[in-house]
């Protein structure tokens, strides 16, 4: 997945294990953050050809939930 990331101008901000300082109503084993330079970049990855296949594995091995986040 990682260099069709960079081909949409992203890159990994992190890529681990988490641990939970605080708070019971989420409790993730690992969180993944990538930069997109804009929406359209990740809404391009996202949506891509390339990439369905991909998240398709990606959903039939791991319950997961993606967050988009504007700004910073």
């Amino acid at each position: 997945v990682a260099p069709l990331i960079e081909r949409f101008g992203g890159k990994y901000l992190n890529n681990g294990v988490t641990r939970v300082l605080d708070g019971k109503a989420w409790q993730p084993e690992r969180v993944i953050i990538i930069e997109f330079p804009d929406k359209e970049a990740l809404d391009g990855w996202y949506n891509s050809p390339e990439y369905q296949p991909m998240k398709k594995l990606r959903d039939e091995a791991a319950t997961v939930m993606l967050i988009a986040l504007e700004g910073r």
